[in-house]
């Protein structure tokens, strides 16, 4: 194993975002999944992108967008919103929740992850 330097964050390609990916506490890990109470309670799986980027990538909130990996080849598509606390050249997302398998567009080579955003 290997540490990786921090600083060592490649540039952002130009028709490229940066995914980040949250955790929340409900989504659908078993325990909650298999819970009546909490089973409702993880919010919809979507992307949140800073509104200039929504408007690049050409499409109007509440659409639906594929994000794609150039990295691994994987696609996921959500529902896009706006938001404008998310920084310019961000795409924010949830992991582990129903429909929204990020794993996919990740590479446990790399600590960070640039995604393609694209109307579909």
């Amino acid at each position: 194993w290997a540490p990786v330097d921090p600083g060592a964050a490649p540039s952002l390609a130009p028709t490229s975002l940066r995914l980040v990916v949250q955790r929340r506490m409900y989504d659908a890990a078993t325990r909650t999944a298999k819970s009546p109470s909490l089973a409702g309670l993880h919010p919809e799986a979507t992307v949140r992108l800073n509104p200039a980027d929504l408007a690049q990538v050409g499409v109007a909130e509440q659409a639906t967008v594929r994000l794609t990996s150039p990295r691994t080849g994987a696609e996921v598509d959500l529902v896009a919103l706006a938001d404008d606390t998310v920084p310019r050249g961000c795409a924010l997302a949830v992991a582990n929740l129903p429909g929204a398998e990020l794993n996919g567009l990740l590479s446990a080579d790399s600590p960070i992850t640039d995604i393609r955003v694209d109307r579909i």
